[in-house]
């Protein structure tokens, strides 16, 4: 799991999410879940998202500081 920190400001996908299905044989899609409903897309939407993906990546904490952002928080809520 990887944390994008609230400082970090508005992001790519905020108003979404989506999920990237790759198969053994064919091409993969994405579902997007959005306000507006559900998608299943193909082609060059897949490479769009994924492209969405990496850049959430790089915008948030790596998985260690990630967990450590949240033990902080559990821990100032617990006190």
């Amino acid at each position: 799991m990887q944390v994008i920190p609230s400082q970090e400001g508005a992001y790519a996908s905020m108003l979404s999410s989506f999920h990237i299905l790759s198969f053994d044989e064919g091409p993969g899609v994405v579902y997007i879940e959005g306000p507006t409903g559900d998608l299943y897309a193909e082609g060059d939407d897949v490479q769009r998202c994924a492209k969405v993906f990496g850049m959430l990546r790089a915008s948030a904490l790596s998985p260690t500081a990630s967990a450590e952002m949240i033990r902080n928080l559990r821990d100032r809520e617990t006190a």
